[in-house]
């Protein structure tokens, strides 16, 4: 019998130096006239609005994105731990509310997200790590979408 093969790591990690303050990247990360422009917008044709956004521990967030075809989604968190410019935690989910303009219903896990920040000089490091994932597909496709987030969080810092 051969042995089995070790699980795939369900995690993922992003780091990204930016040429901007730390002040001015955290901000990014918790100001929602800033996080509209960049959060969940992986793609530049969809549009988000926060319905919801309380960074403080315990405090929520709720995303509601809709993509030119028709698809509704809305991401949904709750902060576990905030340490101004330097450290934030969060729990994340998502919901598919509708499909093409019928009704859909699917729910992702709940997963946990640590963005850390690091002053570099004059520019800021951030490590995100995104952990709890179910499988692999989930996990591929969850950093393609957050690589996206941080080419458009880059074209808004400048």
């Amino acid at each position: 019998m051969m042995p089995s093969q070790p699980a795939p790591e369900l995690r993922l990690e992003v780091r990204r130096t930016f040429p901007a303050s730390i002040e001015r990247v955290y901000d990014a990360w918790t100001r929602r006239e800033q996080l509209e422009q960049w959060m969940c917008r992986d793609a530049p044709t969809h549009i988000n609005r926060y319905l919801e956004l309380n960074v403080s521990p315990g405090g929520r967030f709720i995303i509601h994105i809709t993509t030119p075809e028709g698809d509704i989604y809305q991401q949904h968190g709750e902060f576990v731990e905030v340490v101004p410019q330097r450290r934030l935690v969060f729990k994340w989910f998502y919901e598919k509310i509708q499909s093409r303009g019928a009704p859909a219903q699917f729910r992702s896990p709940n997963t946990l997200v640590t963005v850390e920040f690091s002053a570099k000089g004059n520019a800021t490091e951030v490590v995100l790590t995104h952990a709890r994932f179910t499988t692999v597909e989930e996990r591929d496709g969850t950093d393609k979408g957050w690589n996206g987030c941080f080419d458009a969080l880059a074209a808004v810092l400048g």
